[in-house]
């Protein structure tokens, strides 16, 4: 197996994935098919996310976890998945009446940003750089629910709750970015909280970058795919 006919498997499984509708039969007289298919079609790119990074990272001895986390890092050409969530660590603060310089600036950040607009907005208006809230945490508490709040991080954990419940977390309302290739916010109207969604076409554009990038990693080392692959035969072993 040659690399680019292992990419261009891949390849044609992002096609067919990204080709799925939902027919009547199946969703009624749905007026909305796209959004009610949207779940299958994370869930197929999660298995596609965790069956590159097993081939990226062979040998390595590393978590589920740090194998996906690692690819997506690495090969899904998204550098703001360092950036930390500010709704999310907003919530997460340990809830003390003791002063703090970071809930205060959250708070402030949260502030400028109108819940009962009826909008939704890019990750990039909110989320921040992790060395701008370190310097503002007090204790360790505040550092951990900093670096538990970090994009890789939620979009694991995401990934966790689509795989494993089959349903999307967080009421997130799929219609409002469908086609979206970043992650967004948005909030209920009467509801001040923030909800963090991840959009069908964010998880596309990964996929396409994803597959871009391994074919180019593979190529400059030397790589053969093809030797990082099981014999499936005996997969009960």
């Amino acid at each position: 197996m040659t690399i680019q006919s292992f990419t261009s498997f891949f390849e044609a499984q992002e096609r067919l994935v990204s080709s799925i509708r939902g027919g009547p039969e199946a969703l009624g007289a749905s007026s909305d098919p796209e959004v009610r298919v949207a779940i299958h079609k994370k869930i197929l790119y999660c298995t596609m996310l965790d069956s590159l990074a097993g081939v990226r990272y062979y040998g390595q001895n590393l978590t589920n976890r740090e194998r996906f986390i690692a690819f997506v890092r690495d090969h899904g050409g998204w550098p703001d998945g360092n950036m930390i969530s500010v709704p999310i660590l907003a919530e997460r603060l340990p809830q003390t009446t003791t002063p703090s310089r970071l809930r205060q600036h959250l708070q402030t950040k949260l502030g400028a940003h109108d819940p009962n607009a009826g909008n939704t907005e890019p990750s990039s208006c909110f989320d921040e750089c992790r060395h701008v809230l370190d310097q503002l945490a007090a204790d360790s508490s505040e550092r951990r629910a900093i670096a538990q709040s970090q994009q890789y991080e939620l979009f694991y954990m995401y990934r966790n709750f689509l795989v494993h419940e089959f349903r999307e977390p967080g009421y997130g309302a799929e219609p409002l970015a469908l086609e979206a290739c970043e992650p967004r916010y948005h909030a209920h109207l009467g509801d001040p909280k923030w909800r963090l969604l991840y959009p069908q076409g964010f998880f596309s554009r990964m996929i396409r970058s994803a597959l871009a990038s391994i074919t180019s990693y593979f190529g400059s080392e030397g790589i053969d795919p093809s030797a990082r692959i099981k014999d499936s035969s005996a997969w009960y072993s």
